[in-house]
């Protein structure tokens, strides 16, 4: 028997959040509050002389997305608010020209000089003399008081990784630890604290989990994964250091940035699979033979132009889904045919445990103009697990667990030659509501096989229906605008932020401890009358 009760009515708190903070910056900082766009400055020279009138654009390569900016009196300039990606850098001045070509990462600030034109060649007829050979290059820095590391794309291709859980590549970072335990539920943990003080920012928003544990959305109690991997570019890891406008964090910021179409179509497909013909047999199947079981994951990613270097799309979808197979045995000693006859079958028995995941991510960005950026995402994530059963527990006395989370966000940024303004503005809405397989009374029958009172009694065997019973979940919208003046000097060093977020969110957090009524039978004494706990 499976049925769900009825949802329950109930006060819903409300988290309401408001935070207006603003600071001097020093030392060439990124530009934009858990923002994941990249900043390159430096200075311009014509003739090793500093180039007073030049103007830097820089290209994607990939997208066409365009930032220029004029040269500051001392040469100096400074790029704000670029997506990561690979750029080329033209530098105009007074006619002489150059390019650069450079790879910006998540959240990166890079010093860069450039170097306009060459000297000019010698002229027929003259004479050529070689005198003093100097080899110049060009200076790429990168200088941030933060600890941080970055897995790139590259990373994410290449390393062996089986769960698809993209923050699984955090463990590869020293003091970062991705685990996963004998149920396969994940957590990451930073140093000595627990999940619950990470918090990961995708695009720049945050994931915090205001209900439950594991640190974001989607990492309690799962073995789902909190956002398809196919549509993470690349992300960073800052174990320290991190700064004030990373908020709701206490160990380790996760900085994520997710793929965007470019001006080529392009698409990727995965798939894995794997059986019971692919393990080793358990104790219990030597003799009954094997459970039928099963790993599934597979996925496909695509992207492209709808106008050519303007406006882009990509999306992404896979799924995740599970067989585990669950072994019910009896505890304390017991043997099965020490059990009560109505209680045998039930031990005797081997299940699975299903398990069925879908994500899907979405995504348009727009540059109506070069000093504008627009971008729409759109996250779905829908799981569904029964979990709980083996061991002493029966197969009627599992638990079934779903969980939903939607995003949607819209971003704005425009860049202006001494400022930049980045707003976000999202809704989210998410929910989990663990369930009873069986909706009845619960049968535990419990015993001590030595028979010392000072031992306490165990549970032998759990049928019935199960006791969890939960409704929990967030939903609300927040916005976000960071403002950031960089006019105080022309190469960037010196940055003045300022930023706005207000947050308004309704709590859901209903549970009730055992939602079926729990029976406890002594096998040393009666098995129809429920003892006196």
């Amino acid at each position: 028997m499976k049925a769900y009760p009825q949802k329950l009515r109930r006060p819903i708190p409300t988290l309401l959040a408001c935070a207006l903070a603003s600071c001097l910056l020093v030392s060439s900082p990124s530009v934009l509050a858990q923002s994941t766009a990249a900043t390159v400055h430096g200075q311009v020279t014509v003739d090793s002389a500093p180039a007073s009138s030049a103007k830097v654009t820089a290209t994607n390569t990939a997208t066409g997305f365009t930032r220029s900016v004029q040269v500051g009196a001392n040469g100096g300039y400074s790029l704000n608010g670029l997506p990561p990606g690979d750029y080329r850098l033209d530098v105009d001045a007074g006619g002489k020209t150059s390019t650069q070509d450079v790879t910006l990462l998540v959240g990166q600030t890079v010093t860069m000089d450039l170097a306009a034109g060459a000297a000019a060649a010698s002229g027929p007829g003259e004479p050529r003399t070689l005198g003093t050979v100097q080899v110049k290059g060009v200076r790429l820095e990168t200088k941030t008081s933060e600890i941080a590391t970055y897995v790139t794309q590259k990373q994410i291709n290449a390393l062996p990784q089986a769960s698809r859980n993209f923050l699984a590549f955090a463990d590869t970072v020293p003091g970062m630890v991705f685990s996963t335990n004998g149920d396969r539920q994940v957590s990451l943990k930073s140093g000595a604290q627990n999940s619950n003080g990470i918090n990961v920012f995708i695009d720049g928003v945050g994931q915090k989990n205001y209900v439950l544990k594991g640190g974001l959305v989607g990492q309690d109690t799962s073995v789902g994964n909190p956002f398809p991997q196919l549509g993470v570019a690349e992300y960073k890891i800052i174990t320290s250091n991190y700064k004030a406008e990373f908020d709701q964090v206490s160990s380790a910021a996760i900085v994520a940035l997710t793929k965007s179409g470019t001006n080529e179509f392009k698409g990727e497909v995965f798939g894995d699979y794997t059986n019971q013909d692919y393990r080793a047999p358990s104790l219990h199947e030597e003799t009954n033979g094997k459970v039928r079981s099963f790993d599934k994951q597979y996925g496909f990613a695509f992207g492209g132009p709808i106008v050519q270097d303007r406006l882009h799309f990509f999306f992404t979808y896979e799924s995740k889904q599970f067989a585990i197979p669950a072994q019910v045995s009896p505890d304390q000693g017991f043997t099965i045919a020490q059990l009560p006859a109505s209680q045998q079958a039930l031990a005797n028995a081997t299940s699975t445990q299903p398990f069925s995941e879908d994500l899907y991510f979405g995504k348009i960005d727009w540059e109506p103009g070069d000093n504008h950026l627009v971008e729409l995402t759109a996250k779905y994530r829908t799981e569904d697990q029964v979990s709980g059963l083996g061991g002493t527990n029966t197969t009627s006395y599992g638990t079934s667990r779903k969980g939903d989370e939607t995003r949607i966000d819209l971003h704005y940024q425009y860049s202006a030659m001494k400022w930049i303004n980045d707003a976000h503005l999202t809704h989210e809405d998410s929910s989990f509501g663990p369930r009873p397989t069986t909706i009845g009374p619960g049968y535990r029958l419990t015993g001590n096989r030595q028979l010392q009172p000072a031992q306490p009694y165990q549970d032998i065997l759990n049928s019935g229906g199960g006791p969890d019973f939960q409704d929990k979940g967030q939903k609300g919208t927040s916005f976000q605008d960071d403002l950031a003046f960089t006019s105080f000097d022309w190469n960037g060093s010196h940055t003045i932020k300022t930023g706005l977020k207000y947050k308004a969110i309704d709590i859901n957090a209903f549970e009730q401890q055992p939602y079926n009524p729990q029976f406890s039978y002594d096998i040393n004494n009666s098995l129809t009358a429920p003892k006196d706990t």
